[in-house]
């Protein structure tokens, strides 16, 4: 309705669906192995001739694949627990130093506060 009037539609599919869609298109009719992954957004799909080792490569294909996106994986985990480690020891430091400035204002007041008290009493003990 809405596309018959002129707005703008959006039609969302599984991967799963399309993938069979596109085997139906290219002629696989036979069951396949569906590898989907957010790995620079392939999807790799293999049909059981493959696997066989039938025709193209078959069990290299998901294996080849399977392991570039661990590594991404391993790489992406290294760079996330070093970044984490560094965000904890500067929020670590971070608190302490405002720590020690929280102290250093209490005492500034204190002494303030002394030195108005000993003028008061200066001044009225003066006069």
């Amino acid at each position: 309705m809405a596309a018959a009037a002129g707005c703008q539609t959006a039609v969302m599919a599984p991967t799963e669906l399309l993938a069979d869609q596109h085997a139906a298109a290219q002629g696989r009719h036979q069951p396949a192995v569906l590898v989907h992954g957010a790995h620079r957004g392939r999807t790799v799909r293999v049909g059981s001739a493959d696997l066989a080792g039938g025709e193209g490569g078959g069990f290299a294909v998901v294996a080849s694949s399977l392991s570039e996106a661990l590594v991404a994986t391993a790489a992406g985990l290294a760079v996330a627990i070093v970044a984490l480690s560094l965000y904890n020891y500067l929020n670590t430091r971070v608190g302490a130093i405002a720590a020690v400035y929280a102290r250093a204002s209490e005492r500034l007041v204190q002494a303030i506060i002394y030195v108005d008290a000993q003028a008061s009493r200066a001044a009225g003990g003066a006069a």
